[in-house]
This record gives C-alpha cells, sequence and structure tokens, in this order.
C-alpha cells in the first residue's frame, strides 16, 4: 500500500467511523502525542479518542456557534 493510499484509508476510516479498518495498517503499541494527550499508547486508545471525537461531532453545531458570536 503506498503512503497516500495508506493515509487515505486512515482518514476516510476516521470520517466514516470505521475504526476496525485501521487494524492491518495501524501498530498495536502505536504512539500517540496530540495536544490533548501525550505520550498516549495503544491503538485501542486512539479508537477510543477518535470514537469521542466522532461523537461530539453529531452534537455541536459549528455554524450555530459561529452564528451566536455574531449577535
Amino acid at each position: 500500500m503506498t503512503e497516500s493510499t495508506l493515509t487515505h484509508e486512515f482518514y476516510d476510516a476516521f470520517q466514516r467511523n470505521e475504526f476496525g479498518r485501521w487494524d492491518p495498517i495501524a501498530d498495536q503499541d502505536m504512539l500517540i502525542n496530540t495536544p490533548l494527550g501525550f505520550g498516549v499508547s495503544g491503538l485501542q486508545a486512539l479508537k477510543d479518542f477518535a470514537g469521542q471525537l466522532h461523537d461530539l461531532s453529531w452534537r455541536i453545531d459549528l455554524v450555530d456557534e459561529h452564528l451566536a458570536l455574531d449577535e
């Protein structure tokens, strides 16, 4: 799998909330560093983190937030 295809697969799985698609392309012992968590390890931790982000996307409409700032 080329890097471009690998990146597309990773992000497409994220967009569709299909984190099981990461299993064959990501290391189970990966190290994750984000502004929200430094030194977090493990693919399952990434799946849990991504799932929380995905859950938020169904509850927060940023358009409404931006419109509220204009008032």
